[in-house]
Order: structure tokens, then C-alpha cells, then sequence
């Protein structure tokens, strides 16, 4: 339709972890961080979610995060103390999910739906914090507090394994296939193989859309939604680069990790590729001898687990998990930042 407004979506990152907190996280940007900026996001929807074979990838509305930086800027340049105000304000919002975090499994329903409820809560005041770590503009001294307070936080890794270990407890049929639950749903879980093909394919645009649905399809039936896809090549690829988190080389079989019921899988020696890492990985990173990821910047958790266990490591590059798959032969050269394949 002529002069129908185009919205403009970059993928932020892939995760395996529940829908629901996807929709607190959604909740945040596009409603809960009214009362920290005193004015409303104009731009919706925030995100859009793609289940793929179990790992959701988040694409991001660029124009809605452009405005959510820009206002938080805005809030920590005229408001010096405005971060350290979200911050005392978030951890006394987390008091409620404590106790979910340190059983990581909650006993009854009544406890889940007061859990995630506390949940929407608290994520729109983690993210002051998380944004003001992530725009490279925020004053030097405010930066550093949000990434240090950011670096350390579990907000979100310990309320998926509480969220998604009590959807499991209560319905154990679900097992495997949790994530796909949403937040409406948890008193009347849909039907196992209702659940199975969502996590095969499935888009989420919470409050307004969720569909059995591969991306691509989605796209040619919402043309108002424009997805900026990374160019992957169609014929072989020999080498890729990314960028260096830290130096070294190593040689070895691939294992690629999507989903965190895959982490076992990887061998002693292997290369662990990813999308990105999180501390759930840390068993197979210990046993990897290099790790590659498509997504991550030099704070992100690939890079920092690498640095602490000085092994090589190479970030960014986009497409690895698309080019390579499993048990072919890699050498990773952090030197340079390459990642090539070994004739066997």
C-alpha cells in the first residue's frame, strides 16, 4: 500500500531461552521505560522474534532503539544521578524473584504467575542499565558504572532457568519444548505437538502477533517489516574473519552449539561455534580449544571467557554457524581474526 509506514529490523542476537522472558525484555523497551523517561517510545513494535530450530533470534526495530539510546542519553547527560537512581530502584524490584533464583524452580502455579509478573517489573529498569553499557556516547564515569553493574547481574539467565525448570515441574510433557510457552498460556498449555512445531518455526510480535510461521514467509506477507539479512554465500567457503577477542591458534573439529541441550554434545579439543555464548556454556568452553561466534562485541561473554581462560577466540563474524557445520575441520587464527577450513 502506498505511503504505508516501513519498519526497519536488524537482528540484535539469537538466544536459547523462553518466550516469556522475551516478553518481559519486550514489555521493558516498549512500555515499562515510560516512567524512567517520562515519555513514550513512538516507534512499535520493538522487536520481532524468530523462533529457529529452538533458538530464538531477536530482530530489533532500529528506529525504536535509536530512540530509546538517544533518550537515555538525554536522561544521563541532564541527570547525573538519574543511573544510579534505576539502579537502587531495579535491585529493590529484583527482591521478589530472589527466592526463584536461588531454588531455580518454583512449586506451584500461583508462585510462576507472581514470578513473571515481578519479572515485567524489573526488566524495564535493568535495561537503564543495560543501554547506558551498551551506547559507546554515555558519559565515561556513567558507562562504567552500568557496565560494571551489567557485567555481574543474572537478571536474565537465572529468571529463564526458574521460568522455564517450573513450566517443565508443572507440565512435564513440555520438556524440551518450554520455550515456545507464553505468558498467557502457562495456566492452559497448549498441546505438545502444537508446541513442537513452534519450535521449529515461529514468529512472535508480542501483544499483537504469534504464528506457526518461517521468517521469510512472514516477510512477504508483512512487506511493512524489513529485515536486513547478512549476505551468506552460496558456494563453498574456504575461510570467514571476525574480529579478535583473543589471540592464539588452534586447530580442531567443529561443534556447533545452538541450544543449551546441545552443550553436552561438545568433545574434549573441539572448536565451539555459536551464535553467541552464555554462561550456561561455560562446561563446553572449558572443553573447547577455540571459540567462534557470529554475533558479540568485546564485552560480550565469548570474549570475556576467553580472555579468562586464554583461548583463542574470534567474534562478530556473522554467518560461521551458516558456512561451517558440524565435524568439519577448522583452524581458527585469532592472530588475524580468521577462521578457515582444514582439507581432511
Amino acid at each position: 500500500m502506498a505511503g504505508e509506514m516501513k519498519y526497519h529490523f536488524e537482528k540484535a542476537y539469537t538466544r536459547d531461552v523462553s518466550l516469556i522472558l522475551q516478553e518481559t525484555w519486550y514489555y521493558g523497551q516498549q512500555h515499562g521505560l515510560d516512567v524512567f523517561l517520562e515519555k513514550k517510545n513512538p516507534c512499535a513494535p520493538f522487536n520481532v522474534y524468530y523462533m529457529n530450530e529452538g533458538a530464538i533470534e531477536v530482530w530489533e526495530n532500529v528506529e525504536a532503539l535509536q530512540w530509546l539510546k538517544d533518550s537515555l542519553l538525554e536522561k544521563n547527560t541532564s541527570d547525573p544521578d538519574f543511573l544510579d537512581r534505576s539502579i537502587a530502584w531495579y535491585k529493590n524490584l529484583i527482591k521478589p524473584l530472589e527466592f526463584g533464583w536461588k531454588e531455580k524452580e518454583l512449586s506451584s502455579l500461583q508462585e510462576l504467575q507472581a514470578f513473571i509478573a515481578a519479572a515485567f517489573l524489573a526488566d524495564a529498569a535493568f535495561l537503564v542499565f543495560y543501554y547506558s553499557a551498551v551506547d559507546e556516547r554515555t558519559p565515561r564515569k556513567l558507562r562504567e558504572k552500568a557496565l560494571k553493574v551489567r557485567d555481574r547481574d543474572t537478571f536474565f539467565e537465572d529468571s529463564d532457568k526458574t521460568i522455564r525448570n517450573t513450566l517443565v515441574s508443572l507440565y512435564p510433557q513440555v520438556s524440551g519444548c518450554e520455550t515456545t510457552i507464553l505468558s498467557k498460556e502457562i495456566t492452559a498449555v497448549p498441546a505438545i505437538l502444537e508446541l513442537q512445531a513452534r519450535l521449529q518455526a515461529s514468529v512472535l510480535i508480542p501483544e499483537s502477533y504469534y504464528e506457526k510461521i518461517r521468517l521469510e514467509k512472514f516477510e512477504q506477507q508483512h512487506p511493512q517489516y524489513l529485515f536486513r539479512h547478512e549476505n551468506i554465500p552460496t558456494s563453498f567457503v574456504e575461510e570467514i574473519s571476525g574480529n579478535v577477542a583473543y589471540k592464539g591458534k588452534a586447530k580442531g573439529r567443529v561443534r556447533i552449539l545452538r541450544r543449551k541441550s546441545e552443550i553436552q554434545t561438545l568433545q574434549e579439543g573441539e572448536i565451539l561455534l555459536s551464535p553467541m555464548t552464555t554462561p550456561d556454556y561455560i562446561p563446553a568452553m572449558q572443553k573447547a580449544s577455540a571459540f567462534v561466534t557470529d554475533e558479540g562485541g568485546i564485552t560480550c561473554h565469548a570474549a570475556i571467557v576467553a580472555r579468562e581462560m586464554k583461548k583463542p577466540c574470534v567474534i562478530g563474524t556473522k554467518i560461521a554457524t551458516k558456512v561451517f557445520k558440524d565435524g568439519d575441520m577448522l583452524e581458527v587464527d585469532a592472530d588475524k581474526g580468521v577462521v578457515r577450513r582444514i582439507p581432511q
